[in-house]
């Protein structure tokens, strides 16, 4: 058969695509390996947040997506982008904060420290970008290549011409697209895993030592990026949306630093940097100077 024509991909579009694997699956093992050696944390919480992110998004999160959105409230949910901006950020926060409290108290109790804390959040965020992002650049560089050399060919092999248009048609983004639109995902996936890392110490921060207003934080904070996410990307584009979410968690990051210096700096001056469950509801913020009301 006639393969239908497909324009080779831009050595600039795979360079990118190229640039957002390696940041998918390179950042979370640096990563890994920086907060392993630098702060001498366990590496037990890079799977527990890695497991953890599957067993709550892939398959309870997912589980309830298919419940409610193939339902009537679905089909008016997926119609309105600001119902389906306000469901999705709800669900985000809701299954993945409680999932990473529950694997804290349950699995982490023994190691509860703030250097464990940041390694929850490179198996979170990292597995997350790895699946996400990881697997279908890979994808794409392969597919890039085979149709920049001919090996493309074997793919249409044995199919029929609606069959052989309608392949050709999913492949042609890839060399359409501006090669920049490749590099989103990439710097998409930076900010994500920051926004995991602090998302986790603040978790941390409710399961250690019961400031129950830094959970809060983690739900609020998920769920107005995620929600966000949905209306930038539908109302402003890819470059506004990017922008306002690097500055948002940037913010988020300088916070967190300053959280995390606070905890060590009254550790180290002497001062109780654990609490009983009778005095949980003490504020320990007032005595590290780091508390946010």
């Amino acid at each position: 058969m006639t393969i239908p024509p497909l324009a080779p991909v831009p050595a600039a579009s795979i360079a990118w695509m190229a640039f957002s694997l390696l940041v998918a699956v390179g950042l979370p093992v640096a990563l890994c390996i920086i907060v392993k050696k630098k702060l001498h944390s366990a590496l037990s919480p890079v799977f527990i947040g890695a497991a953890t992110f599957v067993i709550a998004v892939n398959v309870l999160e997912a589980s309830v997506h298919n419940l409610v959105l193939d339902s009537a409230a679905g089909e008016t949910i997926l119609n309105s982008t600001w119902l389906y901006a306000l469901y999705a950020g709800a669900m985000a926060a809701l299954f993945e904060e409680f999932a990473r409290l529950g694997a804290m108290k349950l699995l982490m109790k023994n190691k509860l420290t703030r250097e464990n804390a940041l390694m929850y959040g490179v198996g979170h965020g990292g597995i997350e970008a790895i699946i996400l992002v990881g697997l279908l650049y890979l994808s794409n560089l392969i597919t890039s290549v085979m149709i920049n050399t001919g090996a493309i060919a074997s793919a249409f092999a044995g199919l029929d011409a609606d069959a052989a248009q309608a392949l050709a048609a999913q492949l042609s983004p890839l060399s359409s697209s501006p090669p920049l639109l490749f590099a989103a995902a990439g710097v998409e996936r930076i900010s994500a895993i920051t926004l995991h890392i602090c998302l986790s110490y603040f978790v941390y921060r409710a399961a250690r030592y019961g400031e129950r207003r830094y959970f809060a934080l983690a739900l609020a904070a998920h769920f107005a990026i995620d929600a966000g996410t949905v209306l930038l990307s539908n109302y402003a584009g890819v470059a506004v949306l990017e922008i306002v979410v690097i500055i948002a968690v940037a913010l988020l990051a300088l916070y967190t630093a300053r959280l995390y210096r606070a905890e060590g700096e009254s550790y180290m001056s002497g001062m109780p940097t654990a609490r009983s469950a009778a005095s949980a509801s003490t504020d320990v913020g007032s005595s590290t100077g780091a508390g946010m009301e």
